[in-house]
């Protein structure tokens, strides 16, 4: 039975009509209304468990982003644009530099 299995060849699903359209057209109509989250991400740091629990109010922890670095845009863990970060009256924004 394995013989069988291994000489089986699945032809890949084409991705687009003859013409180059896709086969799918997207109608984001459909999909408007829905809201999705998005994370933004300054930058990281890497604490032990015993600084984690001696942190004290008004202690710094130092990133690893330089301060010009672009913050990253996620999507379900999936990082999709670039920007920096603006202000935007008394609430941080983000200026996107680039959509991935």
């Amino acid at each position: 039975m394995n013989d069988i299995v291994e000489d089986l060849e699945l032809s890949p699903v084409a991705r687009e009509a003859r013409d180059g359209s896709p086969l799918v057209k997207r109608n984001l109509s459909l999909l408007g209304h829905v809201n999705v989250k998005l994370d933004v991400v300054v930058g990281q740091v890497g604490v032990s468990i015993d600084q984690l629990f001696s942190l004290a109010k008004g202690e710094v922890l130092a990133l690893d982003a330089e301060l010009d670095e672009p913050v990253k845009v996620r999507l379900d863990g999936k990082t999709i644009a670039l920007g920096h970060l603006v202000a935007v009256g008394d609430h941080f924004g983000i200026k996107i530099s680039e959509i991935l």
